[in-house]
């Protein structure tokens, strides 16, 4: 018998091994979709089960760091769920949280108010709901139950609060709760007038005829909300304005009760004289208007009409001046920059700082990306950084958009040359993009403009006879001749009508005349005047230019020749710069 007992009990110790390896089962943190727990989450099944992407073990789902349950918050709908495995919530999104969700904050319920309705909820899911029907919302934590919430909701119905006073049935058109009234009737079923005690009517207009008061219907109209109104004769708000005819005027009392504005008349997105329903989302806001002689309201387009007869859409800004901002120096004098703003159809002007120490400046989004068409533009006064622009002596720095206003400038006369402090010559200048205002008589303005001052020298070539124009001298005359003729032709260089000057010169050697043009006698034209007048004018409002008006000065210069002080005409600034411009 022995024997017999341990052969059976070695031979299930035998077997026993092959009998658990056949029914172990794995944690999957996923299972596959389509398999017999379809893509469920934290089951204790066969490995084949299992979704090789997630994490598998060999243990239970109870005993795994993965699929231990809590709280999951921060979802797109907004729900704190409890109980819920680590892996499913961090796959949805959410945000796990071991503790329960009586512990956590984004979890704590409050009364949601969404108009004239409410849910106890949490703020999160406040938010969505809010976002879903496009409202405001009221969220009140300091609601802890959901009998609190919904009682409080029922406090903020709209209706008719009557009274006496001074033995007349008053009225105003309140909140259940500001009315105060112990008495509240829902559906008025007898002579309301032989009530004397305050009592509330949910819903019903001051103006009602069974109510008896002595407040009379439709007297004005006034915005609330951004939609148009009719008030009664006691100042109370009554239902949506849908225009002055008698049929129009009985749909909108509503036999005196409250009606939805969308009711009445449907939401407006065009500028409407017979319909109060102004909605902002469609482009229309309630107005006041003065031409009409019965209605003095109406829903008005949000967008505005510039100065130039371009429609803005609302928000959108741009840029205004005195007189068209030209740039690269071109500003004209006594010119200002200004920021205009379209906000709820009015064009709102905003001055950007005076003299030109703030510049407007604008661009626009392409409304494209966004799913809709055209285009939106915004524009903000900003600081203009010019101070620096004359002190730059490379053209690098000076187009350093990062730091400064500036643009470089290339002489179109081949002889200027620019002598820097480093005693550097270059063949351009750095100058501001929007020369900056200055005051009139003002001792500071008159340093600003001298800091630029402009000479060109004629030099004679030595051993030579000097420089003289062929017109009056021809190859072969004694160099006597030429000498006693300098003086008289230097003297008719100051009409600044020269084309071109020759330098004829007499070569001791070959005893003959030469005909040579000197490089630098362009200086003495009109061309290298105006030239050297414009870098006066980019530096401020200095030199000879035009003002925002246009019109043309010559104050603002010197130009002297062999000690004598001399003026360029205005037309010839004016026909100057118009080229430019």
């Amino acid at each position: 018998m022995k024997k017999r007992f341990l052969f059976i009990l070695i031979f299930i110790l035998l077997i026993s091994p092959f009998i658990f390896a056949e029914e172990m089962q794995y944690c999957c943190e996923k299972t596959i979709v389509g398999s017999e727990y379809d893509g469920a989450y934290c089951i204790n099944a066969d490995k084949s089960a299992c979704d090789s992407s997630k994490l598998v073990a060999p243990t239970s789902c109870h005993a795994s760091s993965y699929c231990q349950v809590g709280t999951c918050y921060g979802l797109s709908n907004g729900l704190c769920m409890g109980n819920t495995p680590k892996a499913l919530c961090e796959d949805k999104g959410g945000t796990w949280d071991s503790r329960p969700k009586e512990q956590i904050p984004q979890c704590q319920l409050g009364c949601c108010i969404l108009a004239d309705q409410a849910i106890f909820t949490n703020l999160v899911r406040c938010k969505s709901f809010a976002s879903e029907f496009k409202i405001g919302i009221n969220y009140r934590q300091d609601i802890s139950t959901e009998a609190e919430c919904l009682l409080y909701v029922n406090s903020q119905v709209m209706g008719a609060c009557v009274y006496e006073k001074e033995f007349e049935r008053v009225c105003d058109f309140t909140t259940q709760q500001s009315c105060g009234a112990k008495n509240i009737i829902s559906t008025i079923g007898q002579d309301a007038s032989q009530i004397s005690e305050k009592t509330f009517y949910p819903n019903y207009l001051c103006s009602a005829g069974e109510l008896a008061t002595v407040c009379s219907k439709q007297v004005s109209l006034g915005c609330y909300k951004n939609k148009v109104y009719w008030y009664d004769s006691c100042g109370n708000r009554e239902n949506i304005y849908s225009g002055m005819g008698e049929t129009d005027k009985s749909k909108s009392w509503n036999n005196g009760v409250i009606a939805e504005p969308n009711s009445i008349c449907p939401p407006v997105s065009s500028s409407d004289n017979s319909c109060g329903n102004c909605d902002y989302f469609l482009g229309t806001v309630c107005s006041a208007q003065d031409k009409r002689q019965q209605n003095d309201f109406y829903c008005k387009e949000t967008t505005c009409k510039d100065s130039q007869g371009n429609t803005r859409k609302n928000g959108e800004s741009w840029c205004v001046y005195d007189s068209e901002s030209k740039g690269e120096g071109f500003e004209l004098v006594g010119n200002r920059h200004y920021r205009e703003v379209c906000i709820d159809g009015e064009i709102i002007l905003e001055p950007c700082s005076d003299y030109r120490n703030e510049i407007c400046i604008d661009s626009s989004i392409d409304l494209s990306e966004y799913g809709s068409s055209g285009t939106f533009s915004t524009a903000k006064c900003r600081i203009n950084r010019w101070s620096d622009c004359t002190l730059i002596d490379n053209k690098e720095d000076c187009l350093n958009i990062n730091r400064r206003d500036c643009y470089w400038y290339n002489f179109n006369s081949s002889f200027v040359e620019v002598l820097y402090g480093n005693q550097s010559k270059v063949k351009g200048i750095c100058l501001p993009v929007t020369s900056p205002g200055l005051k009139i008589n003002d001792a500071s303005a008159q340093n600003h403009c001298n800091q630029i001052s402009f000479v060109s020298e004629i030099k004679f070539t030595e051993g030579g006879l000097g420089v003289l124009r062929k017109d009056i001298f021809k190859e072969g005359k004694k160099a006597k001749e030429s000498e006693e003729k300098f003086k008289e032709i230097a003297e008719s260089w100051k009409t600044f009508n020269i084309a071109k000057i020759l330098a004829i010169v007499y070569d001791i050697n070959d005893r003959a005349f030469r005909r040579l043009e000197l490089s630098n006698s362009y200086g003495l034209q009109k061309q290298w005047a105006l030239e050297a007048n414009r870098v006066c004018t980019a530096i401020g409002d200095c030199g000879g230019y035009a003002n925002y008006q246009s019109e043309f000065t010559n104050n603002g210069y010197s130009l002297t020749y062999q000690e004598e002080t001399t003026k360029l005409k205005n037309n010839d600034l004016q026909t100057y710069f118009n080229k430019l411009w």
